[in-house]
This record gives structure tokens, C-alpha cells and sequence, in this order.
């Protein structure tokens, strides 16, 4: 027996050291809720709860911006609503001013109205913004550049790819055009008996009465023009000119004058009926060749058709991309590249990773984008012509809710598939982290006793070197 080294309650205390580890560490688990409160309780279960935390913030994060995407369609959609009421209204309108039994003040009313609606529509185009950001002046469109200034892409639909588009204006549209001769109603002259009249441009009656000077003459016509998007000119020349503001074959300027002797003096005929000229376009690209057409960036199914400068191409899936030629364009029998990107569209990020998002595209609404800038219903061709235009309006933003509409239903059924994400992720980092609660407390049941159990031995062991006085006793 030695009494300088007590094996034993080395053992004993060893073994109550690591006991009273262990049940420090089951302690600290039932007081957190956590299996793993140190990198050493589990080095890799910390490191895929980590990455999963991540991803649960960031997928937390993304529900959020779904959430905010959706405030941004519906938005879109609710000032869409009102536009869509707007046009109907002026649609109504223009049928009721297309009407034979309405005379030219009635008109005059009703063309008011349109007129002022149709301010409301631009200032709802300029005005709807979701936390400062405008969605219908078209910043959230899609960008596209052309190699000529005077010619730009004024739409393309989500179906035409990202990609460069040519095509071949051979000629552009010109408006409705009359060009009179000398006149011979100069300023400070006055009409005569002989002269008085009734001058009627496309269907609009101007009085030319007894006593009226040139000038008042002339500023019936121009007021008149104006209302009918005419430009009138030639004063200073002595020789009238009337121009329509829009070139195409829808274009008409259509002139009667009452009075010979009143024509003669405006420098006119007593009747004319012109109509504008559409553009002539073509895909071939490659002017060098004439037995083949290079249709760079189209298939062979797509269509072009014209209307004034304005040149629509459709094809299958959706396609259609829309250009607007400039009347100053001069550079004909030059090819045009349109480069079609996807840079300009509003990102909502719905996802926890890099590039996890969905592109949402609201290309400008207003009366330009509409076909509806220069309609006007004070006469009865004007209001049937107004109808056309309109119906065309209505369907392009019934079509632009639609897309809205599956913008919101897409974010919706990303929201709730980032939920059950969530939920799943959620649920793991609970499998790995979380402390089964009933099966610590039997391990620090356990590990209590072997503690108690651990005293009692130290207790014991240290009284084992006093046995060693019984042999020297």
C-alpha cells in the first residue's frame, strides 16, 4: 500500500471530471433548445445549419420582394383599369359623334371631352408610381436602339428574343397633301358679296361671310385645321398648303368650296380628295442581290405590313416588333438594324441565390404609344375613324393586363412555392440544431447519478491511505 500517490482517487476523479463535462454540456442543450451551442458539439452539423440559415433569410428576404412585385402589378393594373374606362368613354363618345343628326356645335362638345380624356390618359401614363418609380411612361420597357436616328423601335412584344432585327425602308409614308396657286384674297382685302361661301375640310364647314377681311378668313381656316390635325401654311407665299399631321393611306384631306370665285381667291379648286401614302418596307437586308432576301434576325413565317411610318412585323409565339419612322428620315434603300435587348425590364428577386428572378416588362401606355394622339370627333368621318383607332387602343391594354395579369399570378405561385421552401429548410436546421428535449433530460438523469455516484468514490478512495495506520499501529 503507498500513501503518496492515491491511484484511486485519481480514477475516481477522472471519471467525476468527465462526468461533470458531459452534464455541464447537457445542462446548457435543456436550458438553449440547441443540440449544437459550440462548433465542437457537432463541426458538421454547424456547418450545414449554417448554410441552410442562409438560405432561409435569403429566402425569407425573397417571399418579401414577391410580395413587393405583386404591389407593383397591381398598381400597374389598377391605373390600367381607369385607362381602359377612359377609353371606352371616348369610344362611346366617338360613336355617338359618328352620328349623321348631330350638327357641328354637338360635335364641337363632344370632341371636348375627348380631347380632355385623353389628357387624363397621358397624366395617368406620367403619374402612376410605386415608391417613386414610374410604370407606365415605359422605363420599365424593354430597350432597343436602331442605327439610324430617325427610325426607332416603338414596341416589342416578350416574345421577340433579345437579337438584332433588319429590315429595308424603301420609301417612307407621306401625309394628305394639297398645295394651292397665287392667291388673290390678300391681307387688307375684304370679302365681297360675290365672294361669300362655305369652305368645308373633311366635313368641317367654315362660313365665309360679306365683310369678313383675309385675315379673319385665313384664321377660320387655320383654327379650323387645327382642330382637324391639319397644318396650314403658305401665307407669307401668298399660296395655301394643307398638310395632315400623320402620313398613310388612312390619311384624307378632302376639300369643297361653295363658290367658284372663292376658290379662284384662295388659290384653290373647288373640290379636292387626296389621301397619304404608306411606307414601303422590306426584310431584304442585302441590297446586292435581287433574286435572294436576307431576312437578318426573322424567320421565314414572320409578316410585315405598314400603316403610314409605322411598320409592324408579326410572327409565331407572339412576336411583334413595331418601328416608327421619322418624316425626316431620308437615308432610304439604307438598311436598319434594330438591336432588341432585355436591358430596361424591372428585376424582382424571387429566389435566395445569384440571378434567381423574374423579369417584368410594362412598356409605355399613352396616347402616342395608343395610335390615339390626333383623333378628334368633330366630324362624323373624324368620330368613325376615331372608332378604329380606339378598338386598336382597348385591345393593346386589355392585352398589357393580361400580361399583368400572368406577372402577378407567376409572383403568387413563386410566393408560396419560397414559403413551403422555407418551411422544408426551416424544418431541417430544427433536425440538426433543436435538442430532443425528453432524450437530453434521460441523458442528464444519467449523467446526475454517475456524478453523485462520482463524489461518493472520490469520498471513498481518499479514506483508502488511512487503512496504512492499521499496520503501524
Amino acid at each position: 500500500m503507498r500513501i503518496n500517490t492515491n491511484i484511486s482517487a485519481f480514477i475516481a476523479n477522472k471519471n467525476l471530471q468527465a462526468t461533470q463535462g458531459k452534464l455541464s454540456s447537457s445542462l446548457e442543450k435543456l436550458s438553449s433548445g440547441y443540440r449544437i451551442n459550440h462548433a465542437a458539439d457537432d463541426s458538421a452539423g454547424m456547418a450545414i445549419a449554417s448554410k441552410l440559415r442562409t438560405q432561409i433569410r435569403g429566402l425569407d428576404q425573397a417571399s418579401r420582394n414577391a410580395a413587393d412585385g405583386v404591389s407593383v402589378v397591381q398598381t400597374a393594373e389598377g391605373a390600367l383599369n381607369e385607362i381602359a374606362a377612359i377609353l371606352q368613354r371616348m369610344r362611346e363618345l366617338s360613336v355617338q359623334g359618328a352620328t349623321g343628326s348631330l350638327v357641328d356645335e354637338d360635335r364641337e362638345a363632344i370632341n371636348d371631352e375627348v380631347q380632355a380624356l385623353a389628357e387624363e390618359i397621358d397624366r395617368i401614363s406620367r403619374d402612376t408610381e410605386f415608391n417613386k418609380k414610374t410604370l407606365l411612361d415605359g422605363s420599365l420597357d424593354r430597350r432597343s436602339y436602331t442605327n439610324q436616328n430617325n427610325i426607332r423601335v416603338s414596341y416589342a412584344s416578350s416574345g421577340v428574343p433579345a437579337d438584332k432585327y433588319m429590315i429595308n425602308v424603301v420609301k417612307k409614308g407621306e401625309p394628305a397633301k394639297v398645295s394651292g396657286t397665287d392667291m388673290t384674297l390678300l391681307d387688307g382685302d375684304e370679302v365681297t358679296a360675290d365672294l361669300e361661301g362655305t369652305i368645308v375640310i373633311n366635313e368641317y364647314s367654315i362660313d365665309v361671310s360679306e365683310g369678313d377681311t383675309a385675315t379673319e378668313v385665313y384664321a377660320k381656316i387655320t383654327n379650323a385645321c387645327d382642330k382637324l390635325n391639319i397644318t396650314v401654311g403658305g401665307f407669307a407665299a401668298n399660296k395655301l398648303t394643307f398638310t395632315t399631321y400623320e402620313a398613310g393611306t388612312t390619311e384624307e384631306l378632302n376639300i369643297e368650296i361653295s363658290n367658284d370665285k372663292l376658290a379662284a381667291a384662295l388659290g384653290l379648286d373647288r373640290s379636292y380628295e387626296v389621301t397619304g401614302e404608306d411606307a414601303e418596307v422590306s426584310f431584304d437586308s442585302d441590297t446586292s442581290t435581287a433574286d435572294t432576301v436576307d431576312r437578318k434576325g426573322f424567320s421565314e413565317s414572320a409578316t410585315l405590313y405598314t400603316e403610314g411610318n409605322t411598320v409592324t412585323i408579326t410572327d409565331v409565339g407572339g412576336f411583334q416588333l413595331v418601328f416608327e419612322i421619322d418624316p425626316a428620315y431620308a437615308d432610304m434603300g439604307k438598311p436598319v438594324t434594330a438591336d432588341v435587348t432585355d436591358i430596361g425590364t424591372m428585376l424582382v428577386h424571387i429566389g435566395a441565390n445569384e440571378n434567381q428572378v423574374i423579369d417584368i416588362c410594362i412598356p409605355e401606355i399613352s396616347n402616342e404609344s395608343l395610335g390615339i394622339d390626333y383623333i378628334n370627333c368633330l366630324t362624323a368621318n373624324g368620330s368613325g375613324k376615331a372608332i378604329s383607332l380606339l378598338d386598336k387602343a382597348i385591345e393593346k391594354v386589355s392585352s398589357l393586363r393580361s400580361q399583368l395579369g400572368s406577372y402577378q399570378n407567376r409572383l403568387d405561385a413563386a410566393s408560396s412555392s419560397i414559403d413551403v421552401t422555407s418551411y422544408n429548410m426551416e424544418a431541417s436546421v430544427s433536425r440538426i440544431e433543436d435538442v430532443d428535449m425528453a432524450e437530453e433530460m434521460a441523458t442528464y438523469t444519467q449523467l446526475n447519478v454517475l456524478s453523485q455516484a462520482g463524489v461518493s468514490m472520490v469520498a471513498q478512495a481518499n479514506e483508502l491511505p488511512q487503512m496504512v495506520l492499521q499496520l503501524i499501529q
